[in-house]
């Protein structure tokens, strides 16, 4: 984000100071005021929990690259996985993923998963999340 104030470091007074024209920083200010969120309830999501405002609950994911960083599961536990490629069922159907979030879990000697065709191993997932906690 680029930011439109900066913290003043004088000594003398606390505080912000912008040298934005007024108009840029009503309409930043109105922005962030449309959104219905506090900043306290930013930094939560920023943290992956939940924030109840307005009514409706909101959830924000840290997302994960496979490449860089695996989960530390069990086989019993399931994250949501960005997976690509073409597999194939034991029967001959094939299954195209473009961009596609599944179910999935993972373990260094088997690698990736489906949750809905455990038969299918060695899938491709670029990114991973875990699952947000329940409301």
């Amino acid at each position: 984000m680029d930011r439109l104030t900066g913290k003043r470091v004088n000594g003398i007074r606390q505080g912000f100071w912008s040298p934005a024209k007024k108009e840029d920083l009503c309409q930043r200010r109105g922005a962030n005021e449309e959104t219905g969120l506090t900043p306290e309830e930013i930094e939560e999501l920023k943290r992956g929990g939940i924030v109840d405002a307005l009514g409706k609950k909101r959830c924000m994911m840290i997302i994960h690259d496979a490449a860089k960083e695996q989960p530390n599961m069990s086989k019993q536990d399931w994250v949501l996985g960005l997976v690509n490629g073409t597999y194939f069922r034991p029967d001959g159907t094939p299954l195209g993923f473009i961009d596609c979030w599944q179910l999935v879990s993972y373990d260094s000697e088997s690698g990736w998963w489906l949750e809905d065709e455990p038969e299918i191993e060695r899938v491709e997932v670029s990114w991973w999340a875990e699952l947000p906690p329940a409301p």
